[in-house]
């Protein structure tokens, strides 16, 4: 630990070799090696052979070692809460397990939008002040992702350009289909021939870009969420009740994090492609075919309505049950 400073690098693995084979697992230990001539390595193994990589060896009971553990995570981050708020080690001590028993705590819990972690308010407790409410930025999806407001429109536009050129593809392909059996000139169908290639390239390489971008823009706001909640939890300490029940930073920090993760690339491109799918659509029904303008458009968009509301109503079905295995699993 005395190696670890301002600009050294921690790499953290917990059971890097677990479920590999043995070449696999000497590749894995292989590149722990390479890492560890230039990077603090803290490991978890139940592996011997990936053990005897560490210079040094905690090991960790099941029953007396964790709770020695727990115990001095405890004094400690109530420590450091009292250095920050001469009053926080009032509220740690109110809020410790030891202090009252689970029956005594209120039946009311306020939350803090920025920290996403609720904490025991005590009976009879005051309001925050407007001014220390106003210190604690609320925690919103438009405030994770106006920082990476590039990525995302990056990754708009590219998954716009992909759905543009397969609807290219399909009209000229079409036209194509049409066309060769009456069309007197040759040079016309070997232009078709060349948009349906060309397309049918600029479709693939448009949504493999499409990819890149929106995952790479997702795991940016999802890895931001994990370091605002972090920083909250560590803040909070042993001043809440609620992080203290085990499950909570677990929950926070893993399963919300990647639910939202999971859902962001489904929502955010998709509403924002069909709008410029459906809008390009209607200014090309409008330069090419001007009187079917106005029908292309209301049908695109009654269209989009409908799976939209099929898409709300099948989801709502396997929502429950959802929740429950993922609850099961945490």
């Amino acid at each position: 630990l005395a190696r670890v400073d301002a600009g050294a690098t921690l790499l953290v693995l917990d059971e890097p070799t677990a479920h590999l084979d043995r070449a696999s697992a000497d590749l894995v230990r292989a590149a722990i090696r390479r890492r560890a001539e230039r990077a603090v390595v803290v490991l978890a193994s139940h592996e011997h052979d990936t053990t005897a990589l560490a210079t040094m060896v905690v090991p960790v009971g099941v029953a007396a070692a964790s709770a020695r553990l727990e115990h001095r995570a405890i004094d400690d981050a109530a420590s450091l809460a009292s250095a920050a708020d001469p009053s926080a080690a009032d509220r740690g001590a109110a809020d410790a397990p030891s202090a009252a028993p689970p029956a005594a705590e209120a039946p009311h819990a306020a939350r803090t939008p920025a920290e996403g972690a609720p904490s025991s308010a005590a009976p009879g407790a005051t309001e925050p002040q407007p001014a220390a409410r106003s210190r604690a930025p609320r925690l919103t999806v438009r405030s994770l992702i106006r920082p990476h407001l590039a990525a995302w429109a990056g990754a708009i536009a590219m998954a716009a350009i992909a759905v543009a050129m397969g609807l290219s593809l399909t009209a000229v392909s079409g036209w194509l289909i049409v066309r060769a059996s009456i069309e007197e000139h040759i040079m016309m169908l070997l232009l078709a021939i060349v948009g349906v290639r060309a397309f049918g390239i600029f479709r693939s390489v448009g949504r493999y870009a499409d990819r890149l971008l929106t995952h790479d823009a997702a795991f940016k706001v999802v890895d931001e969420l994990r370091l605002r909640l972090w920083r909250a939890i560590a803040a909070r300490g042993a001043g809440s009740r609620r992080l203290l029940e085990g499950g909570a930073p677990l929950d926070y920090l893993v399963t919300l994090a990647d639910e939202l993760r999971d859902q962001l690339p489904r929502v955010l491109p998709p509403i924002a492609v069909g709008v410029l799918v459906i809008a390009g659509a209607g200014v090309t029904t409008r330069l090419v075919a001007p009187p079917l303008a106005l029908v292309v458009v209301l049908t695109l968009a009654l269209a989009t309505a409908a799976a939209a509301a099929l898409a709300i109503w099948s989801e709502r079905g396997a929502a429950a049950a959802r929740v429950g295995a993922r609850s099961a699993l945490v």
